[in-house]
């Protein structure tokens, strides 16, 4: 009886893992576009103006050192 209650217990456990709850379940979708697009300029620091290197860093968080 205690190895059918581990057992019962560890499926449903496993099942919270994986996302299933009480009921029927939809898995999550991802979006259809980007959330959120940087400019070109904050992945490419080279040759951009430290204007816009400072706009990358203060507004997206990407802080483009140059040297």
């Amino acid at each position: 009886m205690r190895l059918l209650v581990c057992l019962v217990f560890l499926a449903s456990f496993a099942m919270v893992c994986q996302g299933h709850s009480s009921g029927y379940t939809r898995p999550l979708r991802k979006p259809s576009r980007p959330i959120f697009i940087r400019p070109i300029g904050c992945d490419v620091c080279y040759g951009i103006p430290s204007s816009t290197a400072r706009l990358c860093c203060f507004r997206y968080g990407d802080c483009c050192h140059l040297g």
